[in-house]
């Protein structure tokens, strides 16, 4: 045991009612602020006379006394209101039917939750009827919860605030309710928040739901046609939350957020659903979410769906539009069937975002579409601009289109970003459509990914199936990087570049020369001097190039052709790419009558050089001189398809590759020293060294596919017919390609399974039933078995026995059953 020093106390003797007045003085014994539950029946103690009992902690009608603390007032009735009440103040231009919340209260459903404007009143622009918003809370907290708000109507020159929260002192809470049937009809005044304006120190919304909004103002701006918070110093929490049913028309005016307006320090959003919504205006920034002037804003696991967003100006972020914002991370966001429309620019129509650092995670963005009919498009589906770092990664981003007179990423676009890394990303199907209206200088860059600047690092990475295009096959503008196109090429590995195109538009038929097609996989820069400066040491390694095209542009029948170049890899002026260990195959630049020259890469004012252990079949005028560089020869590609991977994408799939084999001449062909990269494109280890081939370095692949022989047979898992069991000679017996050693069921065809139960048809047992079998092997399906577990007892004899013998049976004869002798008797007596 420890010595413990020994320690004498000497205690002042005090008299005692000084101790306990000097206790009570510094609040060792404060008196105990109670509170009061108080309910609200209707009749005896209405909602007004119990908030007013509540303020006052004194017997109002026939409601009792508040307490000091936080007063609970439980409905046991519904509530109709009907015009202002005396004890409001005008707040915003506009009284409440309630009095004015001045302590703490928390209004609870109880056997009743309604609270809403008189049904009998209508709700237009001119109406006679009485126009109150709900409440005003002007000092204090109030929480509303288990509550249902009906028919809030606000018109004329005050136009925000069901329920109002004026002083930036006060605390308001919104839990399990739901707001149905809000409309501010073409009122003249401005919009801040149709059901909720708040200015407290914190505004917390959730599991609530706000349904069949419609927001109309004629000459004003619409800030948060549902929600508006504006506190620099405060915070706003939204969670489990759904906004459905909404229309936000702010006419001649600026839309920012047609659900959400928040301006405050902190914006936490999680489990926010946005869907059905229809967001209008001259300009418009976020058409469901809008969140500025902030140190930090999280989105989590939001939802989006439904959402169209137009403007007779321009337009961001049909979804969400941050700005002016410290730190930003999004995370787990699904967007879907979203259309997003401008006049002079339209950007982003998930998320177009700016902030000092900003981390998108785990998106899955799906059919988006951002268009403008003069100007620029930017990120059909994500816009990112002037921020400091990015992060964009494990993101799935298919089917979105921008569409401009120039557009800029069809999935994708970087713009004023110092340091942008993606990583583990599918960009799959999207379109920069470019030419929507009869100008020369129509253009369209990356298909999938537009970086302005140079990208700082690009890793594994799927970017298949974009496309570059005009809007009219007989439209004018060049079309460059059909997959990527970048200012500058920073560190890009593991990449699978393939079936993308690069299509220039034509010009003949006005009188202008064809335009040029540059890069059908990926362009780093174009034609013109570059717009940033370059990386320190620009490298493309260990990656897949494959199938892509630039088609050029048509001048006939009045002007000049234009030219296609690099198929798959194309370097600008003033560009640098470095390759290594990367391999290009199968792409073509073609000309405008659709004659296709092979050609994987193509300098034109640029620098490329080679580090080594290349693969080209097809190598154009990239110098591949480097050490284990391979030209001219074929790599034998799988087809793109999902060959597995060490980590899913969002959606449990694996990033599309083109696998090769141990007979590819790029197997065990790579070099993994330069960049120091131990994975693949779907972050499995490198090296594998496969047996019986000879390394040209230390046993990497080229390209982004790493072959793997798992059972150690000297066959790689493509195409090995059973990738774990060892089967070097790779017997097939019944031809149904599942080899002897991992057939299911030998002699018969395993691929034959009619009732789509896992097990094949030539060893079925149990059809429909394979999830039970036939455990005891008995020959009857566990369940029709009636004695499962007993080999022996497999089915019921006559009497129902399981087992039986049917000894126990009794027999019948005339309805009369053996052994009954006295009915028997009775009946031939």
């Amino acid at each position: 045991m420890p010595f413990l020093k020994r320690t004498s106390f000497r205690l002042k003797r005090t008299p005692f009612h000084t101790t306990l007045a000097a206790l009570f003085a510094c609040g060792f014994f404060a008196p105990a602020a109670f509170a009061a539950d108080i309910t609200v029946d209707g009749a005896t103690c209405t909602l007004a006379d119990a908030i007013t009992a509540a303020n006052t902690d004194a017997a109002t009608g026939g409601c009792p006394a508040g307490d000091p603390g936080a007063d609970t007032l439980i409905l046991s009735a519904d509530v109709s209101l009907d015009a202002p009440d005396p004890l409001s103040t005008e707040q915003r231009n506009l009284f409440a039917a309630l009095p004015d919340i001045t302590s703490d209260i928390t209004i609870r459903g109880g056997a009743a939750s309604v609270i809403r404007r008189n049904v009998a009143y209508t709700c237009t622009a001119d109406t006679t009827d009485p126009i109150f918003r709900f409440f005003n809370l002007t000092a204090g907290s109030l929480v509303l919860e288990d509550l249902v708000f009906e028919g809030a109507c606000l018109a004329g020159g005050a136009l925000d605030g069901a329920v109002l929260a004026s002083s930036p002192g006060t605390f308001l809470t919104v839990r399990r309710v739901t707001a149905e049937g809000t409309t501010i009809p073409l009122g003249d005044g401005l919009v801040q928040g149709g059901v909720i304006h708040s200015q407290s120190e914190s505004l917390t919304v959730l599991d609530s739901a706000f349904r069949d909004t419609r927001v109309e103002s004629t000459v004003s701006l619409i800030q948060g046609a549902v929600i508006y918070a504006f506190n620099p110093a405060g915070s706003m929490e939204i969670s489990r939350t759904t906004f459905q049913g909404l229309t936000a028309d702010a006419m001649v005016n600026l839309l920012q957020g047609g659900a959400v307006y928040a301006f405050v320090n902190a914006v936490d959003l999680e489990d926010v659903t946005a869907e059905d919504i229809e967001a209008s205006g001259t300009m418009l920034q976020g058409g469901a979410i809008y969140a500025a002037f902030a140190d930090s804003v999280s989105l989590r696991r939001g939802v989006a769906t439904g959402i169209q967003a137009t403007s007779t100006g321009s337009i961001s972020g049909a979804y969400f539009y941050t700005a002016i914002v410290d730190s930003l991370w999004v995370d787990g966001v699904e967007a879907s069937q979203i259309v997003s429309g401008g006049t002079t620019l339209a950007d982003g129509a998930a998320l177009s975002v700016s902030a000092t650092f900003t981390d998108l995670h785990n998106l899955r963005i799906s059919d988006v579409t951002t268009a403008t009919s003069t100007g620029v498009c930017s990120g059909g589906a994500v816009r990112v601009g002037f921020s400091d770092f990015v992060s964009l990664s494990d993101a799935i981003i298919e089917h979105a289109e921008c569409r401009g007179s120039t557009a800029f990423g069809g999935a994708v676009a970087f713009e004023g970003v110092d340091i942008a890394a993606v990583q583990d990303c599918v960009l799959r199907e999207n379109r920069a459509i470019f030419g929507v209206e009869a100008d020369a200088q129509n253009l369209g860059r990356g298909g999938g990914l537009y970086s302005v600047d140079p990208l700082f690092a690009l890793e594994r990475c799927s970017i298949v199936g974009n496309t570059v295009a005009p809007a009219d096959p007989a439209g004018v503008g060049s079309a460059q990087g059909g997959g990527v196109w970048t200012g500058g090429v920073g560190r890009f590995a593991n990449l699978t570049i393939a079936d993308n195109v690069a299509l220039a538009g034509d010009g003949g038929t006005l009188g202008v020369d064809g335009f040029d097609a540059l890069g059908g996989g990926l362009a780093s820069g174009g034609l013109e001097a570059p717009q940033g400066a370059g990386a320190s040491d620009p490298l493309l390694a260990s990656s897949t190039i494959s199938g892509n095209r630039a088609i050029a542009g048509s001048g006939e029948p009045m002007g000049v052709d234009g030219s296609a170049m690099g198929g798959g890899l194309f370097v600008g002026t003033g560009q640098e790419v470095n390759l290594e260990s990367s391999l290009m195959a199968g792409n073509a630049a073609a000309e405008p009558d659709g004659t296709e020259t092979p050609e994987d890469c193509a300098v034109q004012g640029g620098t490329f050089s080679s580090y080594g252990f290349n693969l080209a079949q097809f190598p154009g005028n990239c110098n591949h001189n480097g050490a284990g560089d391979l030209t001219g020869v074929d790599p034998l590609l799988y087809p793109l398809a999902d060959h597995g991977c060490a980590v899913p994408l969002p959606d449990g799939s694996c990033p599309p590759t083109l696998a090769i084999d141990q007979t590819s001449p790029g197997a065990d062909a790579g070099h993994c020293g330069f960049s120091t990269l131990n994975t693949d494109g779907r972050s499995l280890l490198r090296p594998q060294d496969v047996a019986g081939v000879v390394n040209a370095a230390e046993g990497c692949d080229i390209g982004s596919y790493e072959a793997f022989d798992t059972d150690s047979d000297g066959v790689t898992d493509l195409p090995d017919l059973c990738p774990l069991d060892f089967d070097p000679g790779q017997e097939d017996s019944d031809a149904d390609l599942a080899g002897d050693a991992c057939d299911a069921c030998p002699g018969f065809d395993d691929r034959l399974d009619s009732d789509s139960d896992g097990s094949p048809d030539g060893c079925n047992l149990c059809f429909g039933d394979d999830a039970t079998g036939d455990p005891d092997a008995d020959g009857f399906c566990a369940d029709s078995d009636c004695l499962e577990g007993d080999p022996d007892a497999q089915v019921l004899d006559l009497c129902g026995v399981c087992g039986g013998d049917n000894s126990s049976c009794a027999i019948f004869i005339d309805g009369f059953e053996s052994g009954d002798t006295s009915a028997w008797s009775a009946l031939i007596g």
